[in-house]
C-alpha cells in the first residue's frame, strides 16, 4: 500500500467492524512506512494488526510478523477455508438450478447446505428467503432476509420489503425502502467523496441519515467533515454516531482524534480510555 485516502480509511473501518461481528480480525499488510506512520498518528495500529513494509521485514517475509498462525498452520487454515467456499459455491449454484426447475425445495436443501459449510455466504440466505418466499413462508423468508442484513447485504432490504408487504405490513415494508433509498444515497457519498466532491457528498450523507440514521452514515459524513478540517461537525457525527453504536471502540478512537486536533486534549484522552476499555 502506497498512497491511502480517506474514503479508503472508511472502507478499512467498515471491514474491521465486519470482521470483529465474524470473529476475524483485519491486518494490513506491506505498508508503505509512510502510510504507516499516517496510521500510527491516528492510532489505527491500535486496532488494525500492522504488518511491516518487505524493506523492514527480515527476509521479506511477513507471515511471522502479521500473523498468529505458523505458516503450516495459516496454509491448511486456508485450504481448509477455500475448500469449504468452494463447496458452498457450488450448492448454491445447483440451488439456483433447482430453483429455476421449479423444485424449490430441493434448492432450500443446497442453501442449507452452503449456510452450514459457509455461514458468512449472504448470498446463500438471499437465495434460501427467495425460496421461502415462493412456498410463500414468509416467516422463514423474512428471516434468512434478516440474517443477511445482518451480515452486510443491505441489498436484502429491496427482498424483505416485498415480503412485508405480500404479509400486509405496509409500515414495515415502507420502513426497508427507506432503508433501500438511503442505501443509494450512502453509495453516493461514497463516490463524491472519491471524486473530492466534498459538499455533494455531505449533501448525500445527509439525506441517507434523514431516511435510516445509523452510526455508519453517521460516521461516514463525520469522515468527510474530517477531511474538510471542520472539527466541530465531525466531532458532533462521530457523537451521534457512538449514541447509535456505543460499542464500536473505532468511534472514540476517531473522535478522539478530532479532539486532539481541535485542542480538547483531556477530551480526546477520555476516549482514547473508552476505547482501551472496549479493546479488553
Amino acid at each position: 500500500m502506497e498512497f491511502l485516502s480517506s474514503g479508503a480509511l472508511g472502507k478499512f473501518i467498515s471491514l474491521n467492524k465486519k470482521l470483529r461481528v465474524a470473529g476475524g480480525q483485519l491486518t494490513l499488510c506491506n505498508i508503505a512506512p509512510e502510510i504507516h506512520e499516517v496510521l500510527k498518528i491516528l492510532k489505527l495500529n491500535k486496532l488494525f494488526r500492522i504488518g511491516p513494509h518487505p524493506r523492514e521485514a527480515p527476509d521479506g517475509d511477513l507471515g511471522k510478523s502479521a500473523s498468529p498462525f505458523e505458516p503450516s498452520s495459516a496454509a491448511d487454515f486456508l485450504k481448509s477455508r477455500r475448500r469449504r467456499k468452494g463447496l458452498a459455491l457450488g450448492h448454491v449454484n445447483r440451488g439456483a438450478a433447482n430453483s429455476c426447475k421449479g423444485d424449490h425445495d430441493a434448492a432450500i436443501a443446497d442453501y442449507t447446505e452452503a449456510i452450514r459449510l459457509d455461514p458468512a455466504f449472504t448470498g446463500a440466505y438471499v437465495n434460501r428467503g427467495n425460496a421461502y418466499a415462493v412456498k410463500e413462508d414468509y416467516q422463514r423468508s423474512i428471516a434468512d432476509y434478516t440474517e443477511a442484513i445482518r451480515r452486510g447485504d443491505q441489498d436484502a432490504y429491496g427482498d424483505r420489503a416485498e415480503v412485508y408487504r405480500a404479509l400486509g405490513d405496509e409500515e414495515n415494508a415502507a420502513r426497508d425502502e427507506r432503508r433501500m433509498s438511503a442505501r443509494g444515497h450512502s453509495v453516493r457519498g461514497d463516490a463524491h467523496l472519491r471524486q473530492g466532491q466534498i459538499e455533494q457528498a455531505i449533501a448525500a450523507y445527509t439525506e441517507a441519515i434523514r431516511l435510516d440514521p445509523t452510526s455508519e452514515r453517521y460516521a461516514a459524513r463525520a469522515r468527510v467533515f474530517q477531511a474538510k478540517q471542520d472539527c466541530d461537525q465531525a466531532i458532533a457525527d462521530y457523537s451521534e454516531a457512538i449514541q447509535l453504536d456505543p460499542q464500536d471502540p473505532m468511534l472514540y478512537l476517531m473522535r478522539a482524534h478530532m479532539y486532539q486536533l481541535r485542542g480538547d486534549e483531556s477530551l480526546a484522552a477520555e476516549d482514547e480510555r473508552q476505547m482501551e476499555g472496549l479493546r479488553k
